[in-house]
């Protein structure tokens, strides 16, 4: 009898023991938690507290997903999920997240590749740097031997770049896109100078054949742009910048073809990266990849340095960011931004130098501009890129902004509030329609990027002398200074001296003005730009309130080539400045 009860004892014992162990092996491993908790060792952004993710047994991973992370959950190095993401990445075509905050250093995505969580109850916590990287890679540049005919499709080459059909190519001009002289009022982008920015036209084509030992290849379109030479002695020396710029003048002695081999087919999806310093996702040379439904957000109790941005693509190609959100929880001092020349200081969503790329449904809390389609120093165009159905708040100069050496972009669907200005456009060839925008600001306000004697804040403002060719239609602005300003720049060569802008078929409610030209003091005499004011129904505030209407058209003195025809007027003192 006594012997049994001492076996049973023992029994009891050895239990006990080794429970103790596996809560040993538990501990080691991180602990034990709650299943819907975050991973191994990870921070928690509110105190520094720690939480974890339940531990997973060998009898656990019969129960979870062949591409749930927890699967490489050993790779975890410190609490740190970037070497189990890229394990797991190199195993799976996708990856997924489950709910919980991870903290991780930067991954870059490869092609073809997937990641995605449970939306916004899926947390990254960076470790001090971007989080997901996607990045395809580019060859040496190749000079063209002869020079391209103009929209043609057929490029000779110096020596061979090692396309083959089927593969893309970078094809970039010698020629600057801002210099008038070189490009024509037909063809130029922009006419800054005193930043010293140089940009070159630039396209993506698809090698349809490859010929003489792959020193001829012929493409499967037309180029879009002009101007392809093999030399640049045709090449005029840009003005002489502001200031000292270390590389003045940035030339380029031909044009070029780079074989592009891109990082193609990412997703990154339905997941929140918190507590950013850098941009939580950056691309380059990459196409058709999508960002969808991933929430990117600053730091939590500190206001985001100037420069700062939370997404930057560039040299993309049919790419697109969707139903995203960008926030700002400590939003710097306005006052302080609203005092500064660099309209830079907060470009939240950036894509540059891309075509056919662009953003839809998005939202931004806080920007200089919130979302911004733009070129970049010593680089290409833009081409064909859009902004649709995107909402953009607290915007200090804009919440869509669109620069020089940017073409045939497509801004429709958005929605723009408590803004300085609204949509702004210096690129050439926009199709702006169906926007909302309501500013609010009081139209005495005047800082920089809204100066009162050039519009204020304003609506929709086409800018800088080469944003023509461009269509503004269908759009409902309400309580700005002025609804729609065409604007000279800063500078005496960006000035509208050509092209045309319709402004047809809007609403406007509650604005001072509901259009305004503005030029430059050194913009004088009759010039070869039409302004056609078609088909709106323009109205001021009622007298007495904070908007109450003007002079509903208000043209500079020498303003020629205006059309203003079939518009219905109201609660405004006048309708056109000067009378005609």
């Amino acid at each position: 009898m006594l012997n049994k009860f001492l076996r049973a004892v023992a029994s009891a014992l050895t239990a006990v023991l080794l429970m103790l162990a596996m809560c040993l092996v538990s501990c080691e491993n991180g602990g034990a938690a709650d299943t819907s908790s975050a991973p191994d060792q990870t921070l928690s952004p509110e105190a520094g507290e720690q939480t974890t993710a339940a531990e997973v047994t060998t009898e656990d991973l019969s129960k979870i997903a062949e591409n749930d992370i927890r699967r490489w959950r050993d790779k975890a190095i410190g609490g740190n999920w970037a070497l189990a993401l890229s394990a797991a990445l190199s195993e799976c075509d996708s990856v997924y997240l489950p709910a919980g905050t991870y903290r991780m250093s930067s991954v870059t995505v490869p092609s073809g590749k997937t990641v995605y969580g449970d939306g916004d109850d899926t947390v990254i916590y960076p470790l001090g740097t971007t989080v997901f990287e996607i990045t395809g890679t580019v060859g040496e540049e190749i000079k063209l031997s002869e020079h391209m005919p103009d929209f043609s499709d057929t490029i000779k080459l110096t020596k061979s770049a090692g396309a083959q059909a089927g593969d893309l190519i970078y094809l970039m001009s010698q020629r600057n896109c801002t210099i008038l002289e070189d490009c024509t009022y037909d063809w130029v982008l922009g006419r800054s100078y005193k930043s010293g920015t140089a940009c070159f036209y630039a396209e993506f084509l698809t090698v349809a054949e490859v010929s003489d030992g792959g020193k001829t290849l012929r493409a499967t379109t037309n180029t879009v742009f002009p101007f392809y030479r093999a030399d640049g002695t045709q090449e005029s020396v840009p003005r002489k910048p502001a200031g000292t710029v270390s590389d003045y003048p940035y030339m380029r002695d031909a044009a070029t073809v780079q074989l592009v081999s891109p990082a193609h087919d990412v997703v990154i999806r339905d997941l929140k990266v918190i507590e950013c310093k850098e941009p939580a996702i950056v691309g380059s040379w990459m196409q058709s990849c999508r960002i969808e439904r991933v929430t990117m957000c600053s730091e939590e109790k500190s206001a985001p340095k100037a420069g700062f941005c939370l997404l930057r693509l560039s040299e993309a190609l049919d790419c697109e960011v969707k139903d995203c959100s960008f926030l700002i929880p400590q939003k710097p001092a306005v006052s302080l931004h609203q005092k500064s020349a660099n309209y830079g200081d907060y470009n939240i969503a950036r894509i540059t130098r891309s075509y056919r790329s662009g953003f839809d449904g998005c939202y931004s809390d806080f920007s200089t501009h919130a979302f911004l389609i733009g070129k970049a120093h010593k680089k290409g165009t833009s081409y064909g890129c859009y902004v649709k159905n995107c909402t953009a708040e607290n915007a200090i100069w804009d919440g869509i902004y669109v620069s020089g050496g940017c073409y045939n972009t497509v801004i429709t669907g958005n929605t723009v509030k408590n803004s300085g200005r609204g949509i702004v456009v210096a690129g050439r060839k926009n199709y702006i329609a169906d926007n909302d925008i309501t500013l609010s600001l009081s139209p005495q306000t005047d800082y920089y990027y809204v100066r009162r004697e050039s519009g204020g804040t304003a609506g929709i403002a086409l800018i800088e002398g080469c944003s023509v060719d461009s269509v503004v239609e269908n759009n409902r602005v309400s309580e700005a200074t002025t609804a729609f300003l065409v604007r000279d720049g800063y500078e005496e060569t960006n000035i509208f001296e050509y092209g045309n802008i319709t402004i047809r078929n809007n609403t406007v409610t509650d604005c001072v003005r509901a259009v305004m030209v503005y030029r430059h003091e050194l913009n004088v005499g009759e010039k070869p730009f039409t302004l056609t004011v078609v088909d709106n129904d323009l109205s001021g505030g009622a007298p007495g309130t904070r908007f109450a209407g003007q002079t509903a058209v208000v043209l500079d003195p020498e303003t020629t080539g205006a059309v203003i025809t079939g518009n219905k007027f109201a609660n405004y003192t006048s309708e056109l400045y000067p009378a005609r």
